[in-house]
């Protein structure tokens, strides 16, 4: 019961650090655009 609970929040823990990431990530690639696109023009 408790291992399964433990298992549970890891898995959850680790979701949200794999979510967190893909945002992060988004988000950089959103800025690098924004900001390749200010020099071009």
């Amino acid at each position: 019961m408790f291992r399964d609970l433990q298992n549970k929040v890891n898995t959850i823990f680790l979701y949200n650090k794999w979510l967190s990431a893909v945002i992060f990530v988004r988000a950089n690639i959103k800025l690098t655009f924004a900001l390749i696109i200010k020099s071009l023009k």
